[in-house]
């Protein structure tokens, strides 16, 4: 039995205790056999493999490295131990190598803590780098965290098991957890309040004190009102006695193995559900456009429900001696960031002065600080984000600038802290309604677990390991309606399922096109849970508004043999935007939802205007992913090209793969106005300035783009090479208007009009957007109506 040891050191030796020197050695080689022995005994795709290790190489180099790699694992192992190839992807033989990590994980879905905790005797592949691999080695990092937040709750949940029997072995869990939680204070509150009912108040205060140092010295913050409520209650003695029964502890973070069993949580059923829920936030997908990726925390101010305005107090910027040459650089950075906060209709905005500062205590008002100094040619902005009663840090963050002409650099950091104080004022609002809320602090828990669970799912399909982002979603819906079991009278669960159905909507759009089934399944029982919510809590706006945004999917994806409830779906889809947007102009969303639906009825014009007003909205910056595409494509449409690029600058500085990059400069070339040899030269050099375009579908798109180009330039037979490729890997329906658009510029109308009449009975809904755009004004289609704007 060959083992494999990861955890506090790493290591791999034979059943005779002789180490795979030819295995160690290799990191890349190490790491493909962690990768698969991590996987418990299942397959790993090989097109996971190939974007994990090799993500930049073509196709078949990087399917010839893993042969090789494969093939070298299975010389130094043996052939049994790797099982698998080629395409179906490749397993470990759990009966021919152990792993103590994979050990470990079996031994918390055992039940077995105590024995998981004997395992787990440090953290996972310390000090390893995978060179050439950023993909593996944030894979390795988000499992490290895993790992240890696992064993982490392993112990808690020991302490927890034993506080009725053995406060002496609770106080030891406690401690043991102490040494795991990486002093994330809910986890350090918990181990406070478990020593204390263990009897062991010393230690509880102990790990207060740490606490408080942790605080300072890395964040500059104190704890929060309720762990120094709870200390205060330890002090005067006012704590549980041992063996009392335990308050409810809230589940922090669910932690998740290969296989996407959580621990300690189990499936709950569905309750019905009464009225009395308390407001605090709304969780949304940001549907991040092209890129289709998942989304982040949205929240926004409700004035129909009275929800406050959050203040934002910008103080002076701090700056050194040395960077007061030509401007006053802190007056102007400070005037600046004023400008660009107040441009957020969401936000009163002022100058901060300390001395004046009279803040009521229900208000949410932040403080934005910040210092700048030169550092190697560089300016070096600091910023801190306070809460303005407390001071409490919520927010810290830093960035380097090149040193040039000091407008630019005043321009650059004021808009960087404007960034910095949304994003964070954000997740301070989340915060700060979750608190108010009132709810069962186990409950919030069990939300918190399901969000974070949906935010590691977006990491994982932004790598490109689509089922296991599915395993968490399923998870994160499991943890979810055991919340609503538990909190009955509450909605917010309820929302929150309906959210994790949308993020498994993006997720079967992404891993099986719009005809896929699980679409519209996953759309389908996103409503259901929105439905069962506003039952819970009519005219709630948030319920209203995850339903508005999934009868427009709904709407989006149905079926050809369904027109007339297209039409009615649209109709009431557009309705119920409408009224959202009318009642609170702050959701951002749902101003996206309503751009995307008036585009695809050809509404064009409105379709700009509600992106831009999607735009002013998005107070957080929750959601630039979804309405930065969305103003591209409506600039387009109406012609304006210069607002057209300005976007896909946007969006070049935001996505990751080359992709969605190389899409919007090429429409651009498309679009314009001029055909010829110059824009010819610009495309090709869109295309030489991308790295890799393995991933689907942006392959097959921007060959139909470029051949669209090469068409209106006369080179026929060069776009006709073209159009075969993206015919040929025709598997994303979006290629098919592009091939159509250049067939038009080939002369052959009867082919673009044939193709389009095809799309459009697949999709019924996008034939007004289709007859309305400039590429196809004139070319007279044979399909049936399928509603129109209003």
């Amino acid at each position: 039995m060959i083992r494999l040891s990861t955890l506090e050191q790493i290591d791999l030796r034979q059943a005779d205790g002789a180490r795979v020197n030819s295995v160690l050695q290799q990191p890349g080689r190490f790491a493909l056999l962690v990768r698969l022995a991590m996987a418990r005994g299942h397959t790993v795709r090989r097109d996971t493999l190939l974007g994990l290790f090799w993500p930049d190489s073509p196709e078949e180099r990087a399917r010839h490295r893993l042969s090789q790699a494969i093939y070298h694992l299975r010389k130094s192992l043996g052939r049994d131990v790797i099982h698998g190839r080629g395409a179906s992807g490749y397993g470990i033989s759990r009966d021919a190598l152990h792993c103590d990590a994979v050990e470990f994980l079996d031994a918390l879905d055992d039940g077995d803590r105590e024995r998981a905790l004997g395992l787990y005797t440090g953290d996972f592949l310390p000090g390893f780098f995978a060179e050439h691999s950023n993909a593996f080695q944030q894979w390795m990092e988000v499992r490290r965290a895993e790992l240890r937040r696992a064993a982490a709750e392993a112990a808690l949940e020991l302490a927890e098991e034993k506080l009725s029997h053995d406060p002496m072995g609770t106080a030891a869990a406690a401690r043991r957890a102490l040494q795991l939680v990486d002093f994330g204070e809910p986890s350090v509150r918990r181990v406070i309040r478990l020593l204390g009912q263990a009897g062991d108040r010393v230690g509880a205060l102990e790990a207060y004190d740490d606490l408080c140092r942790r605080l300072a010295e890395e964040f500059d913050a104190e704890p929060s009102p309720e762990t120094t409520e709870l200390v205060q209650s330890l002090q005067e003695e006012e704590s549980a006695a041992p063996g009392a029964e335990a308050a409810p502890l809230g589940v922090d973070e669910a932690d998740v193995d290969e296989e996407g069993k959580l621990a300690g949580v189990e499936p709950a059923p569905v309750a019905s559900a009464g009225p009395g829920r308390s407001r605090w936030w709304v969780w949304t997908l940001v549907v991040m456009g092209l890129a289709g990726v998942l989304g982040v925390i949205q929240t926004s101010a409700d004035p129909a429900q009275g929800s406050p305005v959050p203040r934002v107090l910008v103080e002076t910027v701090g700056t050194h001696a040395d960077l007061q040459a030509g401007i006053d650089l802190s007056r102007t950075v400070t005037t600046e960031t004023l400008a660009r906060l107040a441009e957020v209709a969401s936000f009163e905005v002022r100058p901060y002065d300390p001395a004046q500062a009279e803040m009521g205590p229900a208000e949410p008002s932040v403080v934005l600080r910040s210092d700048l100094v030169r550092a190697n040619g560089h300016v070096r902005v600091t910023a801190l984000l306070l809460d303005a009663q407390s001071l409490v840090a919520i927010g810290r963050g830093s960035r380097e600038f090149p040193l040039t002409d000091d407008l630019e650099v005043a321009d650059a950091v004021a808009a960087w802290l404007a960034r910095f104080a949304r994003e964070r004022a954000g997740v301070w609002m989340k915060e700060r309604r979750m608190h108010d809320s009132g709810a069962d602090q186990a409950t919030l828990g069990l939300i918190r677990s399901a969000v974070s669970d949906r935010e590691r799912a977006d990491s994982l399909a932004q790598v490109g390991s689509m089922e296991a982002a599915m395993t968490l979603l399923s998870i994160a819906d499991s943890v979810l309606a055991r919340a609503e079991s538990e909190a009955p009278s509450w909605a917010e669960p309820s929302i929150q399922r309906a959210e994790t159905a949308l993020a498994g909507m993006w997720l079967a759009l992404r891993s099986g096109g719009e005809e896929d089934e699980g679409v519209r399944a996953a759309v389908s029982r996103g409503l259901e849970h929105a439905e069962r919510a506003l039952r819970i809590a009519p005219g709630d706006p948030d319920a209203m508004a995850i339903q508005a945004t999934l009868t427009y999917w709904l709407w989006n994806t149905t079926p050809p043999d369904s027109v007339e409830h297209g039409i009615e779906l649209g109709d009431r889809a557009e309705r119920q935007l409408r009224a959202l947007v009318e009642v609170d102009p702050t959701r951002a969303r749902s101003w996206t939802d309503l751009s995307a639906l008036l585009q695809a009825r050809g509404a064009f014009a409105e379709a700009r205007w509600a992106a831009e007003r999607a735009y002013r909205a998005d107070a957080y910056l929750d959601r630039t992913g979804s309405i930065t595409p969305r103003l591209f494509e409506t600039a387009l449409e109406t012609g304006d090209l210069a607002a057209a690029g300005h976007w896909c600058d946007r969006m070049v500085e935001r996505y990751r793969g080359d992709g969605a990059k190389g899409y919007c400069r090429m429409a651009l070339v498309a679009w314009g106005p001029q055909s010829g040899p110059e824009q010819v030269e610009a495309a090709r050099a869109v295309r030489d300035g991308l790295t890799d375009l393995s991933a689907q579908p942006w392959g097959p798109r921007l060959d139909a783009l470029e051949a669209v180009v090469l068409a209106r330039a006369g080179m026929e037979e060069e776009a006709r090479r073209l159009l075969d490729g993206a015919t040929a890997a025709r598997g994303d329906p979006e290629v098919i208007p592009l091939e159509a658009w250049a067939l038009l510029y080939l002369g052959k109308a009867d082919s673009a009009r044939t193709l389009l009449e095809d799309y459009i009975a697949r999709r019924p809904h996008t034939r007004s957007g289709l007859l309305e755009s400039r590429r196809f004004q004139g070319l007279e289609l044979v399909v049936e109506e399928v509603g129109s704007p209003g």
